[in-house]
């Protein structure tokens, strides 16, 4: 099969694809670049060192988006020339289920705000697949842990763009 039509129609699929692998490249790109630099510091620029408090009420808020919250504790850790701050927090979920959620900042000496480091709900009521020894498959299992990524960016996309309810 070397005739002159099939190189010109091999060719033309190698540009199909590495066109579409650029494509897929830039955007698995931005999602990383979003995720590592906007989400981080959305709305959390105003704040000092010491106005921890009010930074991790502002994470807290757009990760449960829910007003009724209620820190169970705060801290701040200094350790070295580093800032971390966290919370524990309950709050009431979409359902009216009582949820906790742990939120983590540390503070970002290049860009001088706090930054989201870990937020995430603790024991969702998924969990339990985890700890049953016959179901669900693997498969199922690596089903749930991907949708709870595409949840999270999805929520991250919410928080930055609107509509967190």
């Amino acid at each position: 099969m070397n005739t002159p039509a099939f190189k010109v129609m091999h060719k033309s699929y190698k540009l199909f694809f590495a066109g579409v692998l650029c494509v897929l490249l830039f955007a698995v790109g931005g999602l990383i670049f979003f995720n590592a630099y906007v989400y981080t510091g959305y709305k959390l620029g105003g704040y000092t060192k010491q106005e921890y408090q009010k930074a991790l009420d502002i994470a807290a808020r757009d990760f449960c988006r829910a007003d009724n919250l209620t820190f169970i504790g705060f801290e701040e850790i200094l350790h070295g020339g580093d800032t971390d701050a966290w919370a524990a927090v309950r709050a009431k979920d979409e359902v009216g289920r009582t949820v906790y959620v742990w939120i983590y900042l540390e503070w970002g000496s290049c860009r001088q705000q706090w930054l989201r480091k870990f937020c995430r709900r603790l024991a969702p009521p998924m969990d339990e697949l985890f700890y049953n020894r016959i179901t669900p498959t693997q498969i199922k299992r690596a089903q749930y842990a991907i949708s709870q990524m595409i949840a999270d960016v999805d929520r991250n996309f919410r928080v930055v763009f609107g509509d967190t309810k």
